[in-house]
């Protein structure tokens, strides 16, 4: 055949269609276990399993506890208590009852005491550890009136935000107007706010907690301990309580 009878055939088969016979695949399959009987399948295919277990190889350790058997593991239902309180507050409250009403009934005369004792018997171990100068404002020791009083002004500084903590004494015509040297100097709520203490430290230490390690919040475990009998004198959740996400931003590493 020449060249042109080639081209010839090359351009005809460019514009022709082609068919193709379906493929039966029915006609191709191969039983690899046709001629065998069943027993001799399940035979070979035991054989295939246990060379894979039965293998002196390297991965012999990987297998290693497998079981080959199926076993049926006991299935013990686990049933949640049925939660029979009445969720709601625990005290009748008078309509009248006002934001300091429902605030005495977390911090009561007991957390006032407290505050009160640890602070003044820190202020007399840190004074006699490490004495004042002479000139430094004089220490008169607290009590609740002024640790109330106190509070109430750190409550009033999340309300009224200025630069600076010395700001809220500052007296200026048209700003930093406050009425806090009215209620209590500036040397005297540093001072405070030096000593404020929760917490013995020339006690003991704390006991571990359950899990064996040191309690690093000891310092502040009866506050938390407190505030938590508190709570769940005043109030009743419902039966199903969750706790979604932190509310107070916190970029460091918690070991507790």
């Amino acid at each position: 055949m020449d060249h042109n009878s080639d081209l010839n055939m090359d351009v005809d088969s460019e514009g022709s269609d082609i068919e193709v016979d379906d493929f039966d695949d029915s006609d191709n399959d191969i039983d690899v276990n046709d001629g065998l009987q069943q027993n001799q399948v399940d035979g070979r295919n035991d054989a295939w399993l246990h060379a894979i277990f039965d293998s002196d190889s390297e991965n012999e350790a990987e297998f290693e506890g497998f079981q080959e058997e199926w076993a049926k593991d006991e299935f013990s239902v686990r049933f949640q208590p049925k939660f029979k309180l009445l969720e709601g507050a625990t005290v009748q409250h008078p309509e009248e009852a006002d934001a300091l009403h429902y605030f005495e009934l977390l911090w009561d005369e007991l957390l006032w005491t407290k505050l009160v004792d640890e602070t003044n018997r820190y202020a007399d171990q840190e004074r006699r550890k490490n004495p004042p100068p002479p000139k430094s404002p004089r220490w008169t020791p607290v009590d609740i009136p002024t640790i109330k009083a106190f509070i109430g002004l750190c409550f009033a500084m999340g309300i009224i935000r200025l630069p600076s903590r010395h700001n809220y004494w500052r007296q200026h015509k048209y700003m930093f107007v406050t009425s806090f040297n009215k209620v209590m100097s500036r040397d005297r709520f540093d001072l405070i706010w030096r000593y404020l203490h929760l917490h013995d430290n020339e006690s003991q230490a704390a006991q571990p907690r359950p899990e064996g390690r040191p309690d690093k919040l000891r310092k502040i475990r009866w506050y938390l301990d407190y505030l938590d009998q508190r709570f769940s004198s005043n109030f009743i959740p419902q039966s199903t309580a969750t706790i979604d996400e932190s509310m107070i931003k916190f970029k460091g590493r918690l070991s507790f």
